[in-house]
């Protein structure tokens, strides 16, 4: 047990390095995200790509579903609506 404790604590550091920074992957999200106003993020900036809005979304929405798993809470797939909230 000791082990998953071990593990769940990276994991969690690495998703607070991944908002806060600093990222492993470059600027963090909080940085990336710091001047961008409502109207840019919903902007669909480049034809059939999501907009900054729709990939804040399913950050947060796979962020719910690691935290549930992790907590054993549920296991299962989510559906596209719950992947990519409108």
């Amino acid at each position: 047990m000791l082990t998953l404790n071990k593990e769940t604590e990276r994991i969690a550091d690495q998703l607070r390095l991944f908002y806060f920074g600093p990222s492993w992957l470059g600027p963090s999200l909080k940085e990336l995200l710091i001047d961008v106003d409502e109207g840019l993020a919903r902007s669909r900036l480049i034809a059939n790509a999501h907009t900054m809005w729709e990939l804040v979304l399913h950050i947060a929405a796979w962020l719910r579903i690691s935290r549930e798993r992790m907590s054993a809470t549920t296991t299962l797939d989510p559906d596209e609506q719950e992947n990519w909230p409108p």
